[in-house]
């Protein structure tokens, strides 16, 4: 797994305007080669300085790399991370399509290979402290960070957002719940109770699974929450809020 005609995690090109303009951090954009010639993008956001520096991968949901997470992952880079907003799975939607492996459409065990090529790029990011990696993750993408960090993704922390907890794509594939007896590190679990695309359900049975095994696990639920939760008026500042608590709790030491 190795950066797309790169070499060292070298940045190759700047984010429109639209994105750039609103943040005062670095942004660029990385080709990278994921597994079976699985060719994914990702936007790199950095804080000013040398660092080190944590880093943070941002997993997208079914819509893809759009402009909401665009502008919401350089809040996280003003606060000291290093954050990757990267294409996980195959999708022509989003404003950085990518051709992942067919058949990783939805969180699963054979996804991670993706995330871990991400992290992997992430990495090479000069500056970042290799050591200290986090996820956050939104829908699909909240369902992938307990996933991930259920199959061996050296991460020292994630937060899922609306997270689906129970998707996958075949009979023959686990979901995350399926998987929760595996889950490494710390989690911490953010859903709206009026979700009308997960539905709470799904994270309430997640989170107590979890706690019945022992693993730390993390939740708050908004009273009257949908889905999208980063971006509502109403919750999203306190979803950021909770969310970097717990990151500078368990990924940045």
């Amino acid at each position: 797994m190795r950066l797309v005609g790169l070499c060292l995690g070298l940045l190759v090109a700047l984010l429109p305007i639209s994105a750039a303009a609103q943040t005062d951090v670095d942004a660029q954009v990385i080709g990278v080669e994921g597994p079976e010639r699985a060719r994914l993008q990702a936007v790199v956001f950095r804080p000013p300085g040398n660092g080190p520096f944590p880093l943070l991968l941002v997993l997208h949901g079914s819509d893809g790399v759009h402009q909401g997470y665009l502008q919401w992952a350089p809040n996280f880079a003003r606060a000291g991370y290093v954050t990757v907003v990267g294409c996980w799975f195959g999708t022509s939607q989003g404003q950085y399509p990518c051709q992942a492996v067919p058949g990783l459409m939805a969180p699963n065990l054979q996804a991670t290979k993706n995330v871990v090529a991400l992290i992997d790029a992430g990495r090479r990011v000069p500056g970042v402290r290799r050591d200290r990696v986090g996820l956050v993750g939104n829908s699909l993408g909240g369902g992938m960070v307990a996933i991930a960090a259920s199959a061996g993704a050296d991460v020292q922390g994630g937060v899922a957002i609306s997270g689906a907890f129970e998707s996958t794509i075949s009979r023959n594939d686990a979901s995350a719940i399926a998987v929760v007896a595996n889950l490494r590190g710390p989690l911490l679990i953010l859903h709206g109770t009026r979700d009308g695309n997960v539905p709470v359900r799904e994270a309430r049975t997640y989170e107590d699974s979890a706690r019945k095994l022992g693993k730390s696990v993390q939740a708050y639920y908004y009273d009257g929450g949908e889905h999208g939760l980063p971006w509502s008026p109403k919750f999203g500042e306190d979803v950021f809020r909770r969310s970097l608590e717990f990151l500078n709790q368990y990924v940045r030491r």
